[in-house]
């Protein structure tokens, strides 16, 4: 296996002479076992959930934190998101953040963003923009090892869906 030396020097994964890439165990571990909480900077939180199946539907809680007070709210636009609904958004036990829990509905095969914005009671204008991350596996391309968080709620028959019909989650 071969390791590459970043600028700040750590080992980061590399491809031996098999043509397969290789990652350290402690790396795979931690990213097969827990969704992805990301601080990008400048008020965006990325949210990596891994691998799902096509035509499930699961419920997804997570928790991400942020010094911008408990007083959030969910903008509008994110309910009409298309694969996702939130279902729950409420301060974590320590203040430090919230916590969520969703609906997602995994309908077509691709890497699926869905972005969703909160602001403040107090300062309307200051929002937070989280942005969700999942790869959607379709038929005959395994099943995917479900992330600590991330729970199986349906799985529809394909023969039941018609696109055409879906117009998203909406209230």
């Amino acid at each position: 296996m071969m390791q590459e030396a970043s600028s700040s020097g750590k080992l980061r994964a590399g491809s031996s002479d098999s043509g397969h890439v290789h990652f350290p165990e402690e790396e795979v571990s931690l990213h097969e076992a827990q969704i992805l909480v990301l601080d990008s900077g400048k008020n965006h939180i990325d949210v990596k959930l891994g691998f799902l199946q096509l035509d499930h539907v699961y419920e997804v809680t997570f928790a991400f934190n942020h010094n911008l007070g408990e007083d959030l709210l969910i903008e509008p636009k994110a309910k009409r998101n298309v694969y996702i609904k939130v279902l729950s958004f409420t301060p974590t036990q320590d203040g430090k953040g919230h916590d969520v829990v969703l609906k997602f509905n995994a309908r077509k095969e691709h890497v699926v963003k869905e972005i969703f914005y909160v602001s403040t009671k107090t300062k309307p204008k200051q929002k937070l923009t989280l942005q969700l991350c999942a790869r959607i596996l379709g038929p005959g391309k395994g099943t995917p090892i479900l992330k600590e968080g991330i729970t199986i709620l349906d799985v529809q028959d394909e023969y039941d869906l018609d696109p055409s019909d879906s117009h998203g989650y909406s209230e």
